[in-house]
C-alpha cells in the first residue's frame, strides 16, 4: 500500500522515475507474444449497514501495459454497468507515457463519454459504459483507470476472476464487512496461484485474496467461457442487522428462491379474457399432449424474440396479456406467457429459472443469480419433467434446447417450495441427418438423386439458419447442405419437405452431377463413393489446442448411398467394412452388394458435449482412420 501511495503521490506531480514502475524489457522476455500485460488488476470492497440499510462501495483499480508498437489498437477501454443496481463514480483515467530515459510522463484523459453498452441482441436495456481511449500510447506505455462503484442491490454483489485472457502479474480482490454483516465466500478453479488471508478486529472482518504471475487463459472459439477456467472467488452476503431485525438475503438455495418468487409473484394472476378466448381456441377438443403442443407453438411461431435488461425488467416477466397484444417478448416474457397459457388451458406449468451452458455453476454450490441467465416454463408430463424454451422457434415439444443441455432448472412448485432438475442431455439418436443417395455413373462422370433427412436439434438448427435468410441466401444454404463430392458438384431441382411442420423430420429433396468424378483406366472404372465425407477435416492440432472441445449437441450423421453396377460391368473390388468405436465417438462404413447395385453406409457419431484434452489423441486417431477409409475406392471391371 505505501508503494502505491507513493506512485499516486509521484503521478500527480506529473512524472515518475520509470525504476519505480514495471521493467519493460524484462516483461518483453517474459511475454514476447503478447499485445498487452495486466499489471494490476484490484478490487476493495467495504461493506457498511447505515441506518438500517445496507451500503456496498468497491474501490477498482487496473493498470495495463503494451506490449508492442501496436498499442493504440488497444487503447480503448470502457467501464460497463447497469444505471439501475449500479453507481459509478470517480473515474480517472491516465496514460504513463515513456520517455526512453527511464522516465515516464503522465498524460489525464479528459475526454470519457457515457455511452449505451447494448448488445446487437437486445432491444432495450439501461447498460451503459464510461468509454475512453488511452492518449499517446506506444511501446512501453502503461494505461490506468480507477473508479468507485456503488452497488445497489446485495443479491447482486460479489465476484471476482484472477484469470483473463491477457496474463496478469497482480491481482488483489478485498472485502471488508462489519460485525453485523454476515458473509461467506466460495472459491472456483485452480487456486494454487492464489493466496488467501483472513483479518479480525471487534468491529470488522477484512477477506483477502491475491494472485500472483497469473498466466492467460487461451481464448479458443471452440471452447466453453472463461470461468470455466479462471480461479475466482464469489462472495453472498447471508444477512445483515437492519431496523427491525435480521434481514436475509443469501445463504442457500431458498433463499435465492424467495427472492426470485418475490420479484415475479404478482405477475400473471389475473389473465385477461382476450387471452383465455386465445387459448380457447388452441386447446378446444384436443388432447393434454396436443394441448401442450399447440399452446407451445403458438407462442413459437407469434411471439418475436426481442431481449430487455431494463433493471429489475430484467428479472420481473411482463404480463402475458401484454406480452400476446404486443407480439414481442424476452426469454421470462415468453416463459410466463406459455405458463400462464398452459395454466388457463388447465395444464399446470412453472416458471423456472436455469443457467445456459457459458455458466458453469450449480445452485447448491452457487447460490445467487450468476448460476442462471435464462428463463423457460416446465411442465410435469406424466412423471417426467418437459422444459419448454419458447426464444427458439423451430424447437420440437420433448427436446431439450442445446443451450441448456445438461444444466440445472430451479422449478417453481408453489411460493414456498421449489425442485432442481437436471436438465437431460439428448441422445445422439435424436439429433441426426441422413443422407439418402441413389448414384449412377455417367459417360462424364455421376449423376444422382438424393434425400436429406434432419431431426432433433440438427433439424432446429436447420430450419433457425433457413427462416433466417433472405430467398438468395436459403437457396446458397441448400446448395451447400446438398453439395458433395468435389467443386465440380451441380446441384438441382431442390425441394424442401415438412420445413414448416413440428415433430416429423424435415427433409431436403434434390438431384445433382459431379463431372470427372470417375477414373477409368483401361477397362476399369473407379469411384469413391464416399461422397460427404463428415468430419474429414475434424483433426485437432494438439500443440495449440490447450483446452476443451466444446459440440453443440450429441449427433449422428449418416450416408446411405446406392451406386448402380454400370452395364457390362462386374465388381472386380470392394473395400472391407471398416469402423472405430471409442467411448465418445466412433464411425462405420460398411459395403454390401444387393442386386444390381452397391450399397455403401457411413454412420458417425458423436456423443460428448466436452471433449477433455486427454481425449484429443483418440479423436484424431479416429479422424485419421476415418480418412483413410474415405479414400477407399469401389473398381468396376468390364465384362
Amino acid at each position: 500500500m505505501r508503494k502505491l501511495i507513493v506512485l499516486i503521490l509521484l503521478l500527480e506531480a506529473g512524472f515518475v522515475n520509470g525504476q519505480s514502475l514495471y521493467d519493460y524489457e524484462a516483461l518483453k522476455k517474459t511475454y514476447p507474444s503478447e499485445d498487452v500485460v495486466v499489471l494490476n488488476k484490484k478490487e476493495e470492497v467495504k461493506l457498511e449497514v447505515i441506518k438500517g440499510k445496507i451500503e456496498i462501495e468497491s474501490t477498482h483499480y487496473f493498470e495495463v501495459m503494451f506490449m508492442n508498437d501496436g498499442a493504440p489498437r488497444f487503447a480503448k477501454n470502457a467501464v460497463g454497468y447497469s444505471e439501475y443496481f449500479q453507481d459509478i463514480f470517480n473515474l480517472e483515467v491516465y496514460s504513463l507515457l515513456p520517455d526512453g530515459a527511464g522516465n515516464y510522463k503522465k498524460i489525464e484523459v479528459k475526454n470519457i463519454k457515457t455511452t449505451d453498452n447494448r448488445s446487437n441482441s437486445v432491444f432495450f436495456d439501461d447498460q451503459k459504459q464510461k468509454e475512453f481511449v488511452f492518449e499517446g500510447v506506444k511501446k512501453g506505455a502503461i494505461g490506468v483507470y480507477t473508479y468507485k462503484e456503488k452497488i445497489k442491490d446485495p443479491h447482486l454483489f460479489g465476484s471476482f476472476l484472477f484469470k483473463q485472457y491477457i496474463p496478469i502479474l497482480n491481482a488483489e480482490y478485498s472485502v471488508s464487512v462489519p460485525a453485523e454483516v454476515t458473509l461467506t465466500y466460495k472459491t472456483f478453479g485452480d487456486q494454487s496461484l492464489v493466496s488467501f488471508s483472513e483479518k479480525k478486529s471487534r468491529s470488522r472482518t477484512q477477506y483477502s485474496w491475491k494472485g500472483k504471475n497469473l498466466p492467460k487463459v487461451p481464448y479458443e472459439a471452440d471452447a466453453p467461457s472463461l470461468q470455466y477456467y479462471a480461479p475466482q472467488v464469489l462472495t453472498l452476503i447471508n444477512s445483515y442487522q437492519g431496523k427491525d431485525g435480521k434481514v436475509e438475503v443469501l445463504k442457500d438455495v431458498h433463499q435465492l428462491y424467495n427472492w426470485y418468487v418475490g420479484l415475479i409473484k404478482d405477475v400473471n394472476q389475473k389473465p385477461g379474457d382476450e387471452l383465455k378466448t386465445l387459448v380457447d381456441s388452441l386447446v378446444k377438443g384436443k388432447s393434454e399432449l396436443d394441448k401442450i403442443k399447440s399452446i407451445y407453438y403458438w407462442v413459437q411461431d407469434n411471439i418475436k424474440y426481442i431481449a430487455f435488461e431494463d433493471g429489475l425488467g430484467g428479472f420481473v416477466p411482463r404480463e402475458a396479456t401484454s406480452v400476446v397484444n404486443k407480439r414481442f417478448g424476452d426469454c421470462k416474457d415468453m416463459a410466463g406467457t406459455i405458463t400462464t397459457m398452459l395454466n388457463v388451458a388447465g395444464i399446470k406449468a412453472h416458471p423456472t429459472w436455469i443457467g445456459t451452458r457459458d455458466i458453469p455453476f450449480r445452485y447448491e454450490e452457487n447460490p445467487s443469480p450468476r448460476t442462471d441467465n435464462h428463463m423457460i416454463s416446465s411442465i410435469n408430463y406424466k412423471g417426467k419433467w418437459y422444459f419448454l424454451d419458447g426464444t427458439n422457434t423451430w424447437l420440437d415439444f420433448g427436446i431439450s434446447a442445446e443451450a441448456i443441455q445438461g444444466k440445472e432448472a430451479l422449478i417453481m412448485i408453489d411460493q414456498d417450495n421449489y425442485e432442481i432438475v437436471q436438465v437431460p442431455v439428448e441422445d445422439k439418436k435424436v439429433n441426426y441427418e441422413k443422407d439418402s443417395i441413389n448414384l449412377k455413373l455417367t459417360p462424364t462422370g455421376v449423376s444422382g438423386k438424393g434425400k436429406i433427412e434432419f431431426g432433433g436439434l440438427k433439424k432446429t438448427d436447420i430450419l433457425n439458419h433457413y427462416f433466417r435468410s433472405t430467398d438468395k441466401e436459403r437457396l446458397d444454404y441448400l446448395q451447400t447442405l446438398c453439395s458433395k463430392g468435389s467443386n465440380k458438384c451441380k446441384v438441382a431441382n431442390i425441394n424442401t419437405g415438412n420445413f414448416n411442420k413440428r415433430d416429423i423430420p424435415a427433409v431436403v429433396n434434390y438431384d445433382f452431377t459431379i463431372d470427372d468424378y470417375v477414373r477409368t483406366i483401361d477397362n476399369e472404372i473407379m469411384i469413391n463413393p464416399c461422397l460427404n465425407k463428415r468430419l474429414s477435416k475434424g483433426m485437432i492440432d494438439m500443440e495449440n489446442k490447450k483446452l476443451d472441445y466444446e459440440e453443440d449437441y450429441h449427433f449422428i450423421s449418416q450416408q446411405v448411398l446406392s451406386i448402380e453396377i454400370p452395364k457390362d460391368y462386374m465388381i472386380s473390388y470392394l473395400p472391407g467394412n471398416a469402423s472405430l468405436k471409442k467411448e465418445l465417438f466412433g464411425y462405420n462404413i460398411s459395403y454390401a452388394v444387393s442386386g444390381e447395385s452397391v450399397k455403401v453406409v457411413i454412420d458417425i457419431n458423436v456423443d460428448y458435449l466436452l471433449l477433455k484434452p486427454e481425449k484429443f489423441g483418440e479423436w484424431n486417431e479416429m479422424i485419421s482412420t476415418l480418412n483413410e477409409s474415405y479414400n477407399e475406392l469401389i473398381t468396376f471391371k468390364k465384362i
